[in-house]
């Protein structure tokens, strides 16, 4: 992997990649990444879309949830669904239920397989 450093995970399955960030939503599609390390994020019409930089052999599972909307009444807005891609291109795409406002702070967490990258 492209100068990252793993931590073993206790799992049942072998080479598991937990990927957790908090992101806030900025101007027009631009989606910060904190501890973000190894993606990009950009944001258009209810939808986050998330590029990894390094490929993964499955997308084993996800939550994603607005932690604090900006314009809304502050109940949390959460994924509906997804698409993902993380073998071929590395992008996972989550709808939300909600359109995000600017400066929404949301999470996400992806635990990913194994990486098809090698050293």
């Amino acid at each position: 992997m492209a100068n990252r450093s793993f931590k073993s995970v206790n799992a049942i399955q072998q080479d598991v990649i937990i990927f957790a960030s908090k992101a806030t939503l900025g101007a027009g599609t631009t989606v910060t990444l904190a501890n973000g390390m190894g993606a990009s994020a950009a944001y258009a019409g209810a939808v986050l879309t998330v590029t990894m930089d390094d490929k993964y052999n499955a997308l084993l599972g996800l939550s994603a949830v607005v932690q604090n909307p900006a314009g809304g009444s502050g109940t949390p807005t959460h994924l509906i669904s997804y698409t993902e891609a993380v073998s071929t291109t590395g992008v996972i795409a989550l709808t939300f239920n909600d359109d995000i406002s600017e400066d929404d702070v949301f999470s996400v967490m992806f635990v990913l397989k194994n990486s098809s990258v090698t050293p």
